[in-house]
């Protein structure tokens, strides 16, 4: 199983590399002459709203799996839970996969992590599909 622990560093990482790289475009537009407002709105069209998706993924993906592990009630549905929160981050981190490669994410292992997705996430749909069809 692909930890989700995984994906949620993925989205920490892209997260901070996208915070750099909208902060240098700010204060780039600010030094080539542009008010405030203008490099602000500008940064905020092509950088700033990235980001804030980005954001709001990861925000998304940490409430629910804090939430699924927090009740004592759900260990039978835990298994499930794990799938469901990580196909949704592997899917919606997926979306970002240009600029984790733009970005060079884990310069350890760059591309191991980023080429197991394909597999993973049709594995994980292929499951979900036996898995709906047998109960």
């Amino acid at each position: 199983m692909f930890p989700i622990a995984v994906v949620l560093e993925m989205y920490q990482w892209l997260m901070c590399y996208l915070l750099e790289k909208t902060e240098f475009v700010l204060q780039s537009l600010l030094k080539d002459g542009k008010d405030s407002f203008t490099a602000r709105n500008e940064s905020q069209v092509f950088h700033a709203r990235t980001l804030s998706l980005a954001y709001i993924e990861h925000f998304c993906m940490m409430l629910f799996w804090k939430r699924a592990n927090e009740k004592e009630d759900n260990e039978d549905l835990l298994p499930i839970l794990t799938k469901i929160v990580t196909l949704f981050g592997l899917w919606c981190i997926e979306k970002h996969l240009g600029t984790l490669y733009e970005g060079i994410f884990s310069p350890t292992s760059p591309l191991i992590k980023l080429k197991i997705f394909a597999c993973f996430i049709r594995w994980l749909c292929q499951w979900s599909c036996r898995s709906a069809v047998n109960s």
